[in-house]
């Protein structure tokens, strides 16, 4: 019988020709270091023979060499084939041939950092069901709720696919594929919701081994020592495609929005903002010693790099607010009221802009402290549309701010790129859509 391409390739870098016996003595560190290979590739999908063996010589008495890997495992390979060489890696058996998938799981782990548990919990991984927390069991329940535990081998395909490939729409695919569906929008709602925090939660084969929030937590953190970056936006032309990915021309979606002038503040209340945002800044900055600045200075400044790092001492220390308060007593009472409001009801987090209105912009809550609203926010001088000018959904870093009573941001955006928008875009168009139908958008704060 004729051998399949799969078989060829691992036939290729397995051969069995190239059994030998163990070199002396050495036979004794087969067992530990099949149990490394196999907790390795089941919570990374692959992984150098020259890594596996600095976790192992790490965590090791016995020491070991790539060479020696090959030696002593290709024996276990040929038997129980739980894993298999190809080229310079070892690999999942469920990935063993697919040179295309192999590739993708390359790319999407280079330059990534590795999970690397201390040995106990890395080799708990060795189990191939092994979970180190509850997300997708609670996921299995919504699951089983919908389709009966009859169809748990579905539930399985779908939880080993995005184990390996964090794309959303798989899961929908499989679904389709067994003709299993959902009918009501709500339970599509907690169904998708409780899919994706699983993923967010789960050890990822593409992200080395960290879960998707892990690796955004560590992002976020390494951005915050960092000088912030001045991004400007380019102005699009009337007919070119809208940069939010609509598809439409930027004239007949943001540009429009943006030429309507609701989705900001009127000239007036944009005046009143500066007004209060200005002292307020000048007095952080006296407050914490950060620039050289006499007042005049502070309030005629340009440079947009010392006003956003102002800000950032501010919402590091929103109790400046209540200070400034208390030392200048010439402060108007429309701005005394949105300072006061600012200092109670402001909203510091991670949020996903998923959509544009005539009215405002549609943030979603994410990160330590989601609560499922979406917030309707309108730009200060400008819509957020062209603050962002980015396809959506677009993941910044913010501040809600009240604005008597509407919501705006505090003029600036930190925006980061994270590898899960695309397995997130059909949940949050289904929260956009159903948001505008049922008007269930937070505008006051």
């Amino acid at each position: 019988m004729a051998k399949t391409p799969a078989e060829k390739i691992f036939d290729k870098y397995n051969p069995a020709s190239d059994v030998v016996r163990a070199p002396h003595g050495r036979a004794k560190v087969r067992p530990m270091l099949d149990d490394y290979a196999r907790a390795a590739v089941n919570l990374y999908g692959i992984i150098s023979r020259d890594e596996l063996v600095d976790i192992f010589n790490s965590q090791q008495v016995e020491q070991t060499t790539a060479a020696e890997v090959y030696i002593l495992l290709l024996p276990n390979v040929l038997k129980d084939t739980w894993y298999a060489f190809y080229k310079d890696y070892i690999v999942h058996y469920s990935i063993m041939g697919d040179e295309e998938w192999i590739g993708h799981l390359e790319r999407a782990q280079q330059g990534k950092p590795r999970y690397i548990p201390d040995e106990p919990e890395l080799l708990r991984y060795r189990n191939g069901h092994y979970e180190d927390s509850d997300h997708w069991y609670n996921w299995r329940q919504v699951f089983f709720r919908h389709f009966g535990f009859k169809a748990y081998k579905v539930a399985n395909e779908i939880q080993e696919h995005l184990i390996g490939n964090l794309e959303i729409r798989a899961a929908m695919e499989i679904l389709e594929r067994h003709g299993l569906y959902i009918y009501k929008e709500e339970d599509m709602q907690e169904f998708v919701e409780a899919l994706v925090e699983a993923m967010n939660n789960s050890r990822s084969w593409e992200n080395k081994g960290y879960t998707p929030t892990e690796l955004y937590n560590q992002h976020m953190e390494s951005k915050r020592d960092q000088p912030p970056e001045i991004y400007q936006p380019p102005k699009p032309k009337a007919n070119q495609l809208c940069v939010c990915g609509s598809g439409k021309k930027y004239k007949l979606c943001c540009g429009l929005v943006a030429s309507q002038g609701t989705a900001q503040l009127s000239q007036s209340d944009h005046r009143l903002f500066f007004e209060t945002w200005f002292p307020l800044m000048i007095y952080v900055n006296q407050a914490e010693g950060l620039f050289d600045l006499d007042e005049e200075a502070a309030s005629s400044s340009d440079d947009e790099a010392m006003l956003i790092a102002l800000r950032q001492a501010l919402w590091q220390k929103p109790s400046l607010i209540a200070d400034y308060l208390a030392s200048e007593p010439d402060i108007s009472g429309e701005s005394v009221r949105l300072l006061q409001s600012w200092l109670h009801n402001h909203i510091s987090g991670r949020f996903v802009v998923i959509g544009y209105t005539p009215e405002h912009a549609l943030f979603h809550r994410m990160g330590d402290h989601p609560d499922g609203k979406l917030y309707g926010v309108k730009g200060v001088s400008a819509p957020v549309a062209s603050a962002v000018s980015q396809p959506l959904p677009v993941f910044v870093e913010a501040v809600l701010l009240p604005f008597k009573d509407v919501i705006i941001f505090d003029t600036y955006m930190g925006s980061y790129e994270i590898g899960v928008s695309s397995r997130l875009q059909p949940l949050f168009e289904t929260m956009r859509t159903e948001a505008e139908a049922n008007t269930e958008v937070t505008t006051r704060l």
